[in-house]
């Protein structure tokens, strides 16, 4: 079954240009859970704020990748191995959210029927992944970190690092808590 057909994913074009790729999170949010679009979005991020521990950081942003707001948790498993003593490096898990061209398209409210899931949602995007962290000078891309880079499951890829390993990576991180299935630490 295609996922954009059933859950009506609108097109990238409502976002702003300054976005370099389509999310690759959604929220939907049943509406009986919150009285307004603005309540459901506060209800699922400050959520996420909570459970993750995460920094919000809202605008104006050096590149704000046409977000309304973001997050971060920094200074998580350190990669440290001598003989690869310039290119150590803690790891950051990076969002960023965007629910307000939903909102003023008219698509922050969605019917949905599928196997198992009828209703009308709220829904709003996000970005999210997993990187060097932000201060370190190799930010973003090592490439031969056992933990975000191009090494492992993700070692015969070809093409761009971000969306073929920090990408998956920020994705399972937000659904498991884990990162290359192992638990992460600060």
């Amino acid at each position: 079954m295609d996922d954009t057909a059933t859950f009506y994913l609108p097109p990238k074009s409502i976002f702003d240009p300054a976005m370099p790729r389509y999310p690759n999170v959604w929220f939907y949010l049943d509406t009986s859970l919150a009285p307004s679009y603005a309540a459901a979005v506060k209800l699922v991020t400050e959520n996420l704020r909570k459970a993750m521990h995460l920094r919000e950081f809202y605008g104006p942003f050096s590149n704000s990748e046409g977000c309304d707001f973001e997050v971060r948790l920094e200074h998580l498993q350190p990669w440290e191995v001598s003989r690869h003593k310039p290119l150590q490096h803690a790891h950051a898990f990076h969002m960023r959210y965007y629910y307000s061209a939903l909102e003023s398209h008219k698509l922050e409210r969605v019917k949905v029927k599928a196997t198992g899931v009828e209703g009308t949602f709220f829904r709003f995007a996000a970005s999210a992944h997993y990187e060097v962290e932000h201060t370190n000078p190799n930010h973003a891309d090592v490439e031969i970190c056992p933990i975000c880079g191009r090494t492992g499951e993700y070692g015969r890829l070809k093409g761009n690092l971000v969306e073929l390993v920090h990408d998956p990576l920020g994705l399972e991180l937000v659904l498991t808590g884990r990162i290359r299935g192992e638990t992460i630490r600060f």
